[in-house]
């Protein structure tokens, strides 16, 4: 086990030492054409490093867990377009990977809203407020991390400084590692203590506890009621938004959906061939 683990941690710090190379040679290209200034680049992991590979001590979980270590991502914002005043400074208010969207389109001028026949509204926020120091926090309500819509009882929602997982997190595979709770960055595999599992909740305060340690679904009945209704009312979203037209399970009702995501891929089969 111990090799897998080594072989494992060395694929992915490979792996990293790509990006970073790829990444850099990027922003070479754009600075000889004379475009940095004029450029917003966003670095971002679309997940929490994954068992036995990475390390996200001392975050609770890993990839494949709704646990911070799971689901709170690293990223950085680079470029001129950055103000000078926020250049290496960190920010703390929660962004969601679908807040991109929404942002570059604001800095382009464009409007990110997609709402129409065959279209469906965009759950992104723009958050250059944030990162350009004009506020300290975005304009979420709320986050949902994830909502299984065939099966309520997984999911995850953040209200803040609140966060409601719903549903065990530890299945077989998870055993791999010892533990939910990571040991020191030096040790890719979770070796630490391990706490109860969120069967059928865990509601935590993320400001207070970002580990994930104290479980208040039992002493606070009023905030879990109110965060699992709000993690509730997804689910009464009509199927075919759930799907957002990508359904894996069932064919969304709205068929000019359906036509709208093939004329996309046709046009950009069209782009890809020229």
């Amino acid at each position: 086990a111990k090799q897998e683990t080594c072989d494992f941690r060395k694929t992915y710090q490979a792996m990293v030492s790509v990006a970073d190379n790829v990444t850099g040679t990027v922003i070479e290209l754009l600075k000889h054409k004379g475009m940095w200034n004029n450029t917003l680049m966003v670095v971002s992991a679309d997940n929490g490093g994954a068992k036995c590979a990475g390390s996200n001590y001392p975050l609770r979980g890993h990839k494949g867990t709704l646990f911070e270590g799971g689901v709170r991502a690293s990223a950085f914002a680079d470029g001129g377009a950055i103000p000078e005043a926020m250049r290496g400074k960190k920010v703390f208010g929660a962004i969601h990977a679908a807040d991109w969207y929404p942002t570059f389109c604001y800095l382009a001028g464009v409007d990110s809203n997609d709402t129409g026949p065959g279209r469906f509204s965009v759950d992104g926020h723009n958050v250059w407020p944030l990162l350009s120091g004009q506020s300290n926090k975005t304009s979420h309500l709320d986050i949902v991390l994830s909502f299984n819509y065939t099966l309520a009882q997984e999911g995850a929602i953040i209200m803040d400084p609140y966060k409601l997982i719903v549903g065990p997190q530890k299945g077989p595979a998870a055993n791999k590692c010892l533990g939910t709770w990571w040991t020191p960055q030096d040790s890719p595999c979770s070796a630490g203590q391990d706490g109860p599992d969120c069967d059928p909740y865990c509601l935590y305060n993320l400001e207070e506890d970002p580990h994930e340690r104290n479980n208040l679904a039992s002493s606070m009945p009023e905030k879990l009621k109110e965060l699992l209704d709000q993690y509730n009312s997804y689910s009464k979203e009509p199927r075919h938004m759930q799907d957002q037209g990508y359904s894996t399970g069932e064919l969304p009702t709205d068929k000019t959906a359906c036509k709208k995501n093939e004329s996309n891929r046709r046009v950009l089969a069209t782009v890809d061939e020229q």
